[in-house]
This record gives structure tokens, sequence and C-alpha cells, in this order.
């Protein structure tokens, strides 16, 4: 799902990061809306709304940045840096779930972000631009959504948070996607409904991993 949301991300870079953000949160919440039809009051009860509300916040800005670094640097390098994702989870865990982090992981870690400079290393030379620190930015906010997310699975349905993410999300995106709004021909939106479809089975696959391990 990732491989084919980059894809789709660079194909469409006419689209700004905003535009393209709402498009796919929208898409997620008509896909979920059958769904959320039949069982409305049990997807959104909860007791932790300010949880929600501050994982959404954090996925909807994590996702600009993130598209925004895909439409504007090369591939491979995007793909590189957004591996800090990662990378940033193992120390949040351990900061804000009380999940132990050994030192073999510390050490690892630790690895993982030199291999990340030395695949950026070469344009770094010239000057390590705004798209990078975008890339950089987004995966540490993506990261934050995700132990969000293995927090609220102690208590709340895949469906109920994948419910939550798209209606705060499309509230969070559309007064940012309203300053670059344009209207997209017919193919280019048949992808932009791609894109938030593939979002969604990013999201319930990644969930659904939260749920199941540390």
């Amino acid at each position: 799902c990732f491989t084919g949301m980059t894809v789709l991300i660079k194909w469409l870079n006419a689209y700004p990061a905003p535009l393209q953000a709402i498009y796919a949160q929208v898409t997620a919440l008509i896909i979920l809306l059958p769904a959320i039809c039949r069982d409305p009051r049990g997807i959104f009860l909860t007791r932790r709304p300010v949880a929600f509300g501050v994982r959404a916040l954090c996925s909807t800005l994590g996702v600009m940045l993130y598209y925004f670094a895909f439409q504007t640097i090369p591939l491979a390098e995007a793909n590189a840096l957004s591996f800090t994702r990662t990378l940033w989870i193992a120390p949040l865990a351990a900061l804000l779930l009380h999940e132990r982090v050994g030192w073999v992981r510390w050490g690892l870690l630790g690895l993982g972000f030199a291999g990340v400079l030395l695949v950026i290393r070469p344009d770094a030379l010239g000057g390590f631009s705004w798209p990078h620190a975008a890339a950089i930015a987004s995966a540490l906010l993506l990261a934050m959504a995700v132990i969000g997310v293995k927090s609220l699975t102690a208590d709340h349905s895949t469906l109920s948070i994948l419910s939550w993410s798209a209606v705060l999300g499309s509230l969070f995106s559309l007064p940012i996607a309203l300053l670059h709004w344009r209207w997209p021909s017919p193919d280019d939106f048949a992808l932009l409904l791609a894109l938030g479809a593939l979002s969604v089975g990013a999201q319930l696959s990644y969930i659904r991993g939260m749920s199941e391990g540390d």
C-alpha cells in the first residue's frame, strides 16, 4: 500500500499536498461510511476524545509533510528519510508507553539513523533543503501518530480508530486544502480516489499490526 501511495503522490504532484490529503481523507470516510452508518454510537463512543484528536492532528500534519516531501525530492531520498519513522517509534514507545528498549536495540537504532544520513549525504553536501526537513518532521509526527494508535488499540476497535481518523483528518485538512483548491480532471480524480483507498489499506494494516505486537 505504501509503495502504491508514493508512486501516486509523485504522479499527482500537480496537486499540492493539502489537496491530496483532503481527497485521501474524504475517500477513506466514504469507504468507511457503510460501517459507520450501521453502528455510529458504537464506533464513536469513547472516553478519550483528546487522545483521538491529538493523534489525528499529528497524522494530518505528518501526512501533508510526507506528501510534500515525496513531491519535491527524489523518491529514493524521500523514501530513505521516511524510514526514520520506524526509528523514532522505539524511543517514543519507551518514553510514552514505557515499553522496554534494550541496549542492543538502541545500538541498532543508532546505526539506522547513520544509514539514513549516508543515503542523503550526496545532496546534503549541497545544503539541507526544506523538503528534507519536511520529510524528517513528517517521520516524527507519523511516529507519534503510530504511538497514539498503539495506545488506542487497548480499548478501541480497528474500525473505531479508522473512523475517528477519517472524520478528524477531513476536518483538520479542509481549511488548508481550501487555500489551494482546484477541481481535478476525471482521470486525476480516479487516481486521487485510488490514493485514498491505498491510504485506508495502509492504515488498516498498521493498526492491526500495532494491536498485535510491541
